[in-house]
């Protein structure tokens, strides 16, 4: 059969179905394209379509959805028209979409196990025969709890974890501390003369660790002081 393809309003195709799901394995195609054949009633996801075959008469293709019209409207609106066909009512068949684009339909206890697997996300909406037209969060349809949100650690370096209000205060203490540190620094040999500073054993002349100490964390302290309040000033 050959499938019609329409995507944000365009028309594609139409392909053989074996070119289609070449051109669906190599992404070229999407699941969530829109296709058509002969015989269907309606357009569906290219991945619904590709999982059911059938070649009826040929007959004109019906007009493919506005650009603006979702994919997930496009489903419920082929739900609703099948509602009162013949077919009985399969509420284990698990109709997915995420963002307003359908990624598949599922058996419930494959959906299951994608939701365990994390290839479902709490996030997706859901809809099976008997919910009337109203879609639910994938979770609640399942019966499964969604999982509690990860809870992040406070952090120095998050600007929005740390108390923004403290950051001024941090700033003052780490360029006293650096200021004292190059004091310290400069005093160690600055009384002294030339002649006197050759006279010194290379230990003595040596900065003590502490002062060094103070010069490196006070610098890198104000440093980091600087960098949270020109991230918080752009927010």
């Amino acid at each position: 059969m050959d499938i019609h393809i329409t995507r944000n309003g365009e028309q594609h195709g139409p392909y053989p179905e074996a070119t289609a799901r070449q051109f669906l394995e190599a992404g070229q195609l999407l699941p969530a394209d829109l296709a058509w054949h002969e015989g269907a009633d309606g357009w569906k996801p290219l991945s619904e379509v590709l999982g059911a075959a059938a070649q009826p008469p040929a007959t004109p293709p019906p007009p493919p959805p506005k650009p603006g019209a979702s994919v997930g409207a496009v489903v419920s609106k082929t739900v609703e028209e099948n509602a009162g066909a013949s077919e009985p009512e399969d509420p284990d068949e698990i109709h997915v979409t995420r963002k307003g684009k359908a990624i598949g339909s599922y058996r419930r206890d494959k959906a299951k196990e994608r939701y365990a697997a994390g290839v479902l996300l709490p996030t997706d909406w859901a809809w099976h025969d008997g919910m009337g037209k109203d879609w639910k969060p994938l979770n609640e349809v399942l019966g499964l709890r969604a999982p509690p949100p990860e809870k992040k650690e406070s952090s120095w370096q998050d600007p929005n974890e740390f108390p923004v209000f403290l950051v001024p205060v941090f700033l003052v203490l780490s360029i006293a501390l650096l200021v004292s540190g190059m004091f310290e620094m400069w005093e160690h040999s600055a009384h002294l003369t030339p002649w006197q500073r050759e006279q010194l054993t290379p230990e003595e002349r040596r900065i003590p660790w502490y002062v060094r100490g103070m010069v490196m964390i006070g610098g890198m302290s104000t440093w980091r002081c600087i960098v949270l309040l020109r991230r918080k000033s752009k927010e």
